[in-house]
């Protein structure tokens, strides 16, 4: 994929995630501005295992993401049954709550749990938001 379809993929998540949890009575709590870190996470499991993988993740890292108020971000979760997939879009308020994150052991320890539901290496992408927000 090319540079400028990828900022267009993040985009068009971003758009869909905010949609989303417009739909829902969610709203941001943040307002994103250029130069903040946004971080793609793609858990890419099995299909043969999905439906254990996705109660795994649901269980277990799902869970942790939403109890976690130390570490300020919007996260926004995205499923693709037929991809076998579970796409997080997270917006990170600062690059300190993002490493601190990233060493969590409970979090790296929920991560090493979904290898055993045939989860394949996390894949993570980090990107700088460009511009403002589109309204």
């Amino acid at each position: 994929m090319r540079t400028f379809g990828i900022g267009y993929g993040v985009m068009f998540g971003l758009g869909l995630a905010a949609g989303l949890a417009a739909k829902i009575g969610q709203t941001p709590t943040f307002t994103p501005k250029p130069g903040d870190t946004a971080v793609i996470y793609t858990h890419k499991f099995d299909k043969a295992t999905w439906p254990t993988a996705r109660k795994d993740f649901l269980a277990h890292l799902w869970k942790e993401i939403k109890a976690d108020k130390t570490h300020l971000r919007d996260s926004y979760i995205l499923e693709s049954p037929e991809r076998a997939e579970i796409v997080g879009i997270t917006l990170w308020r600062s690059p300190k709550d993002l490493a601190e994150w990233d060493a969590l052991r409970e979090r790296n320890k929920n991560v090493k749990e979904l290898d055993k539901v045939g989860h394949h290496p996390i894949s993570e992408a980090r990107y700088t938001l460009l511009g403002d927000v589109i309204e």
